[in-house]
């Protein structure tokens, strides 16, 4: 019933895919993969200072579009998606390509939303703790190539319980080998 998104954060969200798409990597992401860590990465995002596509000749007009759309201030942004839709249109045209149709959905055309004075369909109450396999893989790179900073020492007494029990194992199936053979 409630959405914390704002067309604001959608345009910011689309002109984030489009450079993303044009420049082959996010539009906060560094060169040196040692600069991507989390804590790096959500600096960099937060202060949103746009950087021109890399080494793109010709691509002002699409970054002063991208830079504008990435607005730190969510009022100078692109006040609209059919706006955006228009400036891309343009953008098109001003390169020579096929110009792609805006499909918009007239206000009129949708129902109206649901009343939400009260929860719709099962409610699901109960917070799941992080399991541990969880942990894990939040102390590895994630798929978008962010380097987590944070990684726990390896145990000591861990690794010495799983080498006692791997060695347990052999030596009993050994033993075992030994026993049906008749060498023992």
């Amino acid at each position: 019933g409630a959405t914390c998104g704002t067309v604001a954060s959608e345009i910011w969200s689309l002109g984030a895919t489009l450079y993303t798409f044009a420049a082959g990597r996010s539009p906060f992401e560094h060169a040196d993969r040692a600069q991507n860590t989390q804590s790096k990465m959500i600096d960099r995002i937060g202060r949103a200072r746009y950087t021109p596509v890399p080494g793109a000749e010709g691509y002002a007009p699409f970054d002063q579009v991208m830079a504008r759309a990435m607005n730190l201030r969510p009022e100078e942004r692109i006040a609209s998606m059919r706006e955006f839709g228009e400036m891309l249109q343009q953008l098109q045209r001003s390169y020579g390509f096929d110009v792609t149709p805006l499909d918009l959905v007239d206000a009129g055309w949708v129902a109206p939303a649901p009343d939400a004075q009260g929860p719709r369909g099962p409610v699901v109450t109960s917070v799941r703790s992080t399991t541990r396999a969880q942990q894990r893989a939040a102390l590895r790179e994630d798929a978008d190539g962010i380097v987590v900073e944070e990684r726990k020492p390896a145990s000591p007494m861990r690794a010495a319980l799983i080498g006692a029990g791997v060695a347990v194992v052999v030596l009993g199936g050994l033993a075992a080998g030994a026993v049906a053979l008749g060498w023992i």
